[in-house]
């Protein structure tokens, strides 16, 4: 089920940022989330 979850939220992430121009702090806000939990997002492996 993590899999899976991290699969989506990749997904939506990488669709925010192709939304916001590149900027992180735009995407976070497309998707409701605070700056720093938008980064550790995109940070994870």
């Amino acid at each position: 089920m993590t899999d899976l979850v991290h699969r989506v939220e990749d997904a939506l992430i990488q669709w925010a940022m192709r939304k916001a121009g590149g900027q992180q702090s735009k995407a976070g806000e497309i998707l409701g989330l605070a700056r720093t939990t938008f980064q550790s997002k995109m940070n994870r492996t």
